[in-house]
């Protein structure tokens, strides 16, 4: 009877054959050294600095400074509580340790890729697969694009946002890590959903993204407990079911109400007002919904208040009429010339999408931003004032809303659909395989501050370098048809320099220019390039010349009695060194973004191909359920991007831009990852999975 036994179960259980798989010590080494390479290729692409935008790169420089200096975000201005906080705050705290902007980011970013790839370990049961993954997301090419080579918030808000899904799918399926850990990934997801919310406004676009794996972890839980409730206690089971996904769920949602809360709190104790910024809440977001329900006028697309609206206003708002002047011929009547000029909207142009900014601007020159209270009541009286007047009938309005998402036109479907195309193309081809920076832009005294904030090598703007960067070492020649140049270097300061100029005769230039007198030179000096010039000394007077002609190779003068010619410019031997590398990094960024831009359009279309067939054959096949949800939610997220863009693009602004695109991009490469995997493993319907003794 034993051996009957013994031979029944041989019979069913089918031969497990084991699945070849990487060590737990060279999953870890690989991922390190992908790391490094990553961080190193980040280091050689200069930081674009530009001081002069006021309410973008030069904001976070100054609320980070004023973080610094423990003065919270500065006194209360149009600006100080306009953006999310979390972003200069991040800047701060790699100041202060040292590390650059840039590398901070992609070590956050590295760090989400981490988090995913783990749940992709684990959901696959093979560290290769996870290697995999982490290796693919540590190169994205985005993140070398000029377009974030900024002090600007979206490098940090892709790496929160795609750290969060990974938590929250890590999160909805417990059986990927240890139930001891539900407390520090519930206080971890809090953190994280605190760091994303307060850094961009636009949070809605994630939300899809987030609700598929719990609700599809909660379910399967749920399904769990119907299959086994005949032989367990009904309710107690389904709690005990649901336990280790509510419970860190609800820890994480009490981490991001204190840690949102902190920062609200806060400002109330500095500026008087319970709130993170003024774009969320408030008066300011009534105030510009009760302007934008007005109706009466011809619809006009990327206008949301059109003049008529604003003259109704005035006339029934004493609060608005305040803002006429500016709005209508003053200062902040510029924002409406800059959007027609960067809009198609036809003549007669009027205020637009940046009407939003204008707003700000008009009641700074009104006098309402004096304090934080004062401004919201300003505002406040403004919404109160248009809503009552929508409400009596006096005038002429939609719906009551508070929100910056102008009114709904059918219109706005086509323009949305149309808004797509390029919005997708720029996200499937991830920036075009473009990497590097662009020159900076704005004054010496502006980029020596953000370099010394941000610990970082600022890329020079066009036609010259940063103030303090010394001239090193050229070589060129210099002729003249009166006699033989003397050369001579004259400084602009009284800063002491080093300055060595050999000569030596120039039989090559002779044989070419025989009417000439020439010498050949090797100039070698530290002063900066911004301080001194090059004096060529002629019978006839003196020439000179500034060392920021002295860089490029060519002629920086050719007339019929004088001629200097540039052959070479070394520059000091470490900036030498320095600059060479930066190439290299910026060579193998290129090649790396081009390989990128090629392959993930086709690469996309197989690994939606491979999670249908894996969602077709899932019970035959049976693939990680984690690992399908993790496929799906990323897809769900390059939609939600694409979809949130376009509709921006069809009823406010221009919005193809890839630093608004970024947030997308390791989303495609999961999806395109796992949805490879997923189709491979259905067709070779491989069900073994090898025993996992590491984390």
């Amino acid at each position: 009877m034993m051996l009957r036994t013994e031979y029944i179960t041989a019979v069913k259980q089918p031969t497990v054959v084991p699945v070849r798989d990487i060590s737990h010590k060279t999953a870890l080494w690989t991922a390190t050294v992908a790391s490094l390479i990553s961080l190193w290729i980040r280091s050689g692409i200069p930081l674009i600095a530009v001081p002069d935008a006021y309410h973008d790169d030069a904001f976070f420089a100054r609320t980070a400074n004023y973080l610094l200096a423990g003065q919270w975000l500065g006194p209360y201005d149009k600006m100080t509580l306009a953006k999310g906080m979390f972003y200069p705050l991040f800047v701060a705290a790699a100041s202060a340790a040292s590390i650059p902007v840039k590398i901070a980011e992609q070590l956050a970013y590295l760090s989400a890729a981490g988090i995913v790839s783990f749940v992709a370990s684990r959901a696959s049961q093979r560290r290769w697969f996870g290697v995999l993954m982490f290796v693919g997301l540590a190169f994205n090419p985005v993140f070398w694009h000029h377009w974030l080579d900024r002090v600007s918030r979206e490098g940090l808000y892709t790496a929160l946002s795609f750290g969060l899904f990974g938590l929250i799918v890590l999160i909805s399926f417990p059986e990927l890590h240890r139930n001891h850990r539900s407390t520090v990934l519930g206080l971890s997801f809090g953190l994280a959903w605190a760091a994303f919310w307060l850094t961009r406004e636009e949070s809605i676009w994630l939300l899809p993204t987030c609700i598929i794996p719990i609700a599809v972890g909660v379910a399967y839980r749920v399904i769990s407990w119907r299959k086994d409730s005949g032989s367990s206690p009904g309710g107690r089971y389904l709690i005990q079911q649901l336990r280790p996904v509510v419970t860190p769920l609800a820890l994480g949602t009490v981490a991001f109400l204190f840690g949102v809360g902190s920062v609200a709190g806060i400002n109330w104790h500095y500026y008087g007002v319970f709130r993170t910024n003024e774009f969320r809440s408030g008066g300011f977001v009534r105030a510009y919904g009760a302007l934008a329900r007005i109706e009466g006028g011809h619809f006009r697309r990327f206008v949301p208040i059109p003049l008529h609206a604003r003259q109704k206003a005035y006339e029934v708002s004493g609060a608005a009429r305040q803002l006429s002047g500016s709005l209508e011929v003053g200062q902040a009547h510029d924002w409406s010339n800059y959007g027609c000029a960067f809009h198609p909207i036809p003549p007669p142009c009027d205020q637009q999408a940046w009407i939003i900014w204008a707003l700000r601007d008009a009641a700074e020159q009104a006098g309402h931003y004096r304090s934080a209270a004062e401004t919201d009541a300003f505002y406040s009286a403004i919404a109160n004032d248009i809503n009552s007047a929508c409400e009596e009938g006096r005038i002429q309005c939609s719906a009551q809303r508070d929100t910056f998402t102008p009114p709904f036109h059918w219109e706005y479907v086509g323009e949305t659909a149309q808004a797509a195309k390029p919005i997708a193309k720029l996200i499937f081809d991830m920036g075009n395989g473009e990497v590097g920076a662009v020159p900076s832009v704005g004054s010496a005294q502006g980029l020596a501050k953000f370099a010394d904030l941000t610990d970082e090598y600022v890329s020079p703007p066009v036609g010259g370098v940063t103030a303090d960067v010394p001239l090193g070492r050229v070589d060129g020649w210099v002729a003249a048809r009166s006699d033989v140049p003397t050369l001579e270097v004259i400084a602009n300061t009284k800063r002491e320099n080093k300055n060595w100029i050999r000569t030596v005769a120039a039989p090559d230039v002779v044989a070419v220019h025989p009417d000439l007198k020439s010498v050949r030179f090797t100039l070698t000096s530290d002063c900066p390039v911004l301080d001194c010039d090059l004096a060529i000394h002629l019978s006839t007077g003196n020439v000179l010349v500034p060392f920021q002609k002295l860089l490029t190779r060519g002629a920086p003068i050719d007339t019929p009695n004088v001629i200097l010619f540039m052959d070479v410019q070394t520059a000091t031997e470490g900036q030498a060194v320095s600059e060479r590398r930066r190439a290299f990094q910026m060579r193998i960024a290129h090649r790396i973004g081009t390989v990128y831009a090629k392959c993930t359009r086709t690469l996309t279309v197989l690994a939606a191909i491979g999670l249908l067939l894996a969602i077709v054959r899932f019970r035959v096949a049976q693939p990680s359920l984690p690992l399908v949800v993790l496929a799906i939610g990323s897809i769900a997220a390059v939609a939600s991007r694409i979809l949130l863009l376009s509709y921006i693009a069809a009823t406010s602004f221009k919005s193809d831009f890839l630093h608004y695109c970024s947030p997308a991009s390791p989303f495609l490469i999961v999806f395109v990852v796992s949805g490879l995997y997923l189709g491979c493993s259905s067709v070779l319907n491989k069900e073994s999975r090898p025993k996992m003794t590491g984390t």
